[in-house]
């Protein structure tokens, strides 16, 4: 499953991540977004062991606050990514066992073409009724993302991202369930 809307523009929001985000952006290390630039809002959880989570760029709890009444969602993680001029965005993948199944993506200013595979049909725990090969099989939903747009989506279904230049994104996931 996946819905995308939108919320209207975000320059308030642009202006507080380039004031106080990107001096703390660092490189992204998954290997599916190699030169991206990130930062962890609040917590950031290890890739591969959800109980091993250290300190991300400390946030005031208005500022989270905020971003659950952008969203409309509350969420236990938070990911700022930054394209930067050479436009790098991340290849098809499916995140981490941190992440519950059901997520959020808010882009913030610039563009971007998000490709999803959806071989899971809802938003939360679901069968995968079809495995997908991004190598040879189209996405089954493709969306030109302008800011503003939120998309709610099944994170374990292949998913990717292809920015424009200079592009904020935000992504939300609650923690999985143990």
């Amino acid at each position: 499953m996946i819905e995308v809307y939108n919320i209207g523009e975000l320059k308030d929001l642009t202006a507080w991540l380039e004031q106080y985000v990107k001096p703390r952006l660092g490189s992204d290390v998954s290997g599916y977004a190699r030169g991206r630039r990130r930062a962890w809002l609040g917590i950031e959880p290890a890739l591969t062991d959800s109980y091993k989570a250290k300190p991300g760029v400390p946030i005031e709890p208005v500022i989270h606050e905020r971003l659950v009444q952008l969203i409309s969602w509350d969420f236990d993680y938070c990911l700022v990514t930054y394209s930067d001029v050479q436009a790098i965005g991340i290849t098809p993948h499916r995140d981490a066992k941190y992440a519950d199944y059901e997520a959020r993506g808010l882009n913030v200013s610039g563009t971007c073409k998000f490709d999803y595979w959806c071989g899971r049909q809802g938003f939360g725990r679901s069968p995968n009724t079809r495995e997908f090969n991004p190598k040879v099989d189209p996405p089954t939903h493709s969306y030109q993302l302008t800011p503003g747009s939120v998309v709610r989506f099944n994170c374990k279904n292949l998913h990717a991202a292809i920015p424009s230049a200079c592009r904020w994104n935000i992504n939300f996931w609650r923690a999985a369930v143990k």
